[in-house]
Order: structure tokens, then sequence, then C-alpha cells
């Protein structure tokens, strides 16, 4: 999850303008190559398309300063935005240059001329209006403003746990639609919860929703109704996911969490003890742990994790267990640092016994905040060397989260997608859609009538009222104004978004 926005608008105001590129040095590589050399060392090479001109001069000054440049802004400037909360300001701007100022200048010249003026337009998809097999139900509106955390399906109890982040960080039980069972306030926003045994675990982001560092975040314990909420797990940075399972074979249910953080972060599996205590083994520590997930990822029958990063190096990494709770990490995909990575699953989509890859990637609340063509949802397929291919694509603006079920039953799994960003001013049908699985990995795309009623940030899939087949619950968070002339959306958010939304399926 990714997928909450680092407001800093006064960057916008500090970045470059547009000026013609320096001519080159011919005895210097080209600004090609020294953009191959340092700018891939971090994450995956970004070529020039990936941003509009006028993106690329906000962006690079800041990347001119994790490499020791300071040009359009000084190095105390740059730390007063960004290193904050212990963080070492040296680790991200360095005092000595990595590269020369003439190199520097020629990478900036070669995005300069090879960048567009305006990003390619992806041609949109059609949607049609109205779900098949689904009825439109609001719960009685328990938050306002709504500012959904936490959107969550409980399928053995019929139940369903909504977040709420406002003057208070509360979480609440709700049975069938509206039937209020239990209310607890909290310390820190809920982002996840996991019921076992009597017991119910939640996982609390922390003060802030935005990008931090502070380890506030905490994983807390409620052991029944009645019992106070104590905390199990403290210090978190910014935590976003959890998963539980067995990870070293000793019928203890062992924890994995991902700490997005900021500029600094972990993915890490907790280790129960069986005494009520955890151990924690570090995975990663990289900032951008968006989610993970539980699984025996090559079919050894042994329980793996895979992860997806968002932050910087973004990638899908997979974590091998040899039963034991050792694990070999693997990166089988990386994708440029603008894609947004937020959501993945792992999943069968074309039977043949081998988990593919379920992607979303549209996380659009950084400091280039335009419609982007590469964002969306998309398949992976894997191949028995253990690779991945991209066999579908659904061009999605802001996707935000993708879930995969047989949503009418017909035997192959269709995708529930949300998107937290879309184009409000074009495309704002775009905020849910519906892909219904035709074969072969095509799709016939839906939609509900004024699904943007909310702004979807959390959505979950499970069947909520035991007719045995998926529902879809999607949880709404207003924080601030859509993008674009859209101040009639926004007031109209405030006053009637719901908190959450249910797609009862029929």
């Amino acid at each position: 999850m990714r997928i909450y926005w680092l407001v800093v608008a006064v960057v916008l105001c500090l970045a470059s303008s547009c000026t013609a590129p320096n001519k080159p040095n011919p005895s210097q590589p080209s600004g090609e190559a020294l953009a191959q050399t340092y700018c891939a060392t971090c994450h995956a090479f970004p070529e020039p398309d990936l941003l509009d001109r006028p993106r690329w001069n906000t962006v690079l000054p800041f990347m001119g300063g994790r490499l020791g440049i300071y040009t359009t802004h000084s190095r105390d400037s740059l730390i007063a935005l960004t290193a904050q909360n212990g963080v070492d300001a040296d680790s991200l701007y360095p005092t000595t240059p990595v590269l020369a100022l003439e190199e520097w200048e020629s990478i900036v010249a070669y995005y300069r001329l090879e960048a567009p003026d305006t990003l390619a337009v992806q041609p949109r998809p059609s949607l049609t209006v109205g779900l098949p097999g689904f009825e439109i139900r609001t719960p009685p509106n328990r938050f306002r403003p709504p500012l959904t955390t936490l959107a969550q399906i409980q399928e053995d109890l019929s139940l369903f746990l909504v977040g709420n982040h406002a003057q208070t960080n509360t979480l609440i039980v709700i049975k069938g639609v509206d039937e209020l069972l239990f209310t607890w306030e909290l310390t820190g926003a809920p982002i996840a919860t996991h019921w076992d045994e009597g017991r119910l675990f939640i996982l609390q982001i922390g003060q802030s929703m935005a990008p931090t560092d502070i380890a506030d975040g905490s994983l807390q314990v409620v052991e029944g109704p009645d019992a106070p909420v104590r905390p199990l797990i403290t210090g978190l940075k910014r935590p976003v996911d959890m998963n539980f399972g067995d990870l070293n074979g000793d019928g203890r249910q062992d924890i994995v969490i991902c700490e997005f953080g900021n500029q600094t972060g972990f993915l890490s599996w907790y280790e129960a003890t069986g005494k009520g205590t955890y151990v924690r083994h570090v995975l990663s520590n990289q900032p951008g742990a968006a989610n993970a997930e539980i699984v025996d990822l090559n079919g050894d029958g042994l329980l793996d994790i895979g992860a997806l990063m968002g932050q910087g190096d973004e990638g899908i990494d997979f974590y091998i267990n040899d039963g034991e709770g050792r694990f070999t990490a693997r990166r089988v995909l990386r994708f440029p640092p603008v894609y947004g990575s937020n959501h993945v699953e792992f999943v069968d989509f074309n039977g043949d016994g081998l988990l593919d890859i379920l992607y979303a990637n549209g996380d659009n609340g950084d400091i280039t905040p335009i419609p982007k063509h590469y964002h969306g949802v998309r398949i992976f397929l894997g191949s028995p060397d253990g690779s991945f291919e991209e066999r579908f694509f659904f061009p999605m603006h802001g996707a935000v989260s993708a879930k995969a079920a047989d949503f009418d039953q017909d035997g192959d799994l269709d995708i529930a997608a949300i998107s937290y960003f879309p184009d409000y001013a074009h495309t704002p049908e775009e905020s849910f859609v519906l892909l219904q699985n035709s074969g072969d990995l095509t799709f016939d795309a839906y939609t509900f009538e004024n699904s943007y009623r909310g702004r979807w940030l959390r959505m979950d899939v499970g069947d909520m009222d035991g007719d045995q087949d998926p529902d879809i619950l999607l949880g709404s968070n207003i924080s601030f104004a859509p993008q674009g002339n859209q101040d009639d959306l926004f007031k109209k958010w405030l006053q009637e978004a719901p908190s959450v939304l249910i797609l009862e399926n029929k």
C-alpha cells in the first residue's frame, strides 16, 4: 500500500525552468551513457519518455542532490525537505560529488533533449456502465469525513472491518451491512488486521499517513471483545501490510510486516517464540515495502515470501524458504522509479500450475502528479524457468489495487481494480473497474454508475454473506482534493462520500 503521498508543492515552485541543453563535450561519454551508469546504480534506468520535459526539470535537481550535485536546490534545502527523523543526511545527499559537474550537465541535457513536451496518451479501453451480477449497497456512514485506512472482509465470521484516520484512529467491526458489533479507539491509524483463534491483530501505521521515518507504528492485539488493546510489536516505520504463516515449520504462526517508511524502511519476518513474543529477522533494509504474500512460490511445498517494493528501486522480490526460516532473495521483476508500484498478488491465471503475478501501479502522490500512460493493471505469466513475461496490460490512471477472483463463477479468474488517482477531468469512471475474463487473457471492462462517488483507497474481496461467491468491499479516503478543476466533486465528497461501499455478488 502503499500509496499515500509526498505533498511538496513547494518543490514545483522551486523547479528549474526549461533551458536549452548544453553542447556535449566529445571527449566524455554521452549523456545517455552517463545516465545508464549513474542513474541505474540505485534503480532501473528511467527512459526519458517516462516523464515530460517540465516534470524532468522538477525531478532532476533532486536526483542531482543524491549524486552530490547542487544546482537549483542547495544541499540544506534538500535536507530540510526530505531528510528527517534521524535519517543520516550524508547518506542521502553526499558532500562530495559522485561525478563531475560537466558530466551531470550532460545527463540533464540528455533528458531535456529526449523527453517529450507532453506524455504519450494511451488509448483508453471502453468501460460498460453496469456491473453484471452485482448489487451496490451503501452501509450507514460511520465516519465524516471518510478517511478510510482499512476495509477488510472476515469471511468465516461474515464480518467486515473499517478503520478511519480522523480526529481519532478508530476501528469498527460490522456484521451484515449495518450491525455495529465492536469499536476500538487506537493510538494510530489501523491499516491491516488478522483474526486468529479469537485474537484480533491490528497493524497501526502510526500518527502520520504521509511518508515518514518516525518509528511510531505498531502491531497491537485484542484478546477478546472486552479486553484492552495491547502492544505486541512496536517501533515500526510506517507499516502498511502484514501476513501470517508458519515460516520455519515449528507449528507457530509467524508474521511478515512491510515497513514502507520514507527514506528508510524494512521488510521483516517475526518469528513466534510460543511465549507471546517475536524475534525479528530483517529480509530487506530498504524503504518502500508495499505489500507481501506468504505463498509457495516455487512449488516445493514450503512457504516463501513474495514482496513488492515501491519506493525508488521498484520491483518484485522472491524470498525462497529453505524450510527452517532461512531465505534466499531474488528479484524477479524491476520497474522504473516513476511507475508507482502499489499492489501485487500471486495467482495462477492460465491454469498451468505455475504462479503468475497480478500487479497494479499508479501511485501518483509525488512531485510528478500527472496522468501517466504506463499506470494500470498487468499480468505477468510465470515460466518453468522461474521467469515472468508480461502478457496483459489494462491502462488505468492511478491504479492502486487489483484483486483476482472468479466473480461470475465460470471457472476462470476475473479482476477487480480501483484507482486513487484517476484522471478526474476525462475518465473519472475508472475509479473502479471490473475485468471479466472471457478466456485467453482477454477481458471485458465494467464499472458502476457514479463510481467516483468516493475516492477508493482500500479494497477487499471475499464472501461477506455466506452465499459462496466473492463480494467486493471498497473504502473511501478523501484526504485531499482531486487534481484539476474538480472543486464541486470534492465538496460532494465532503458531504456525501461513503466510508465504505459494498458490491454484493448476486
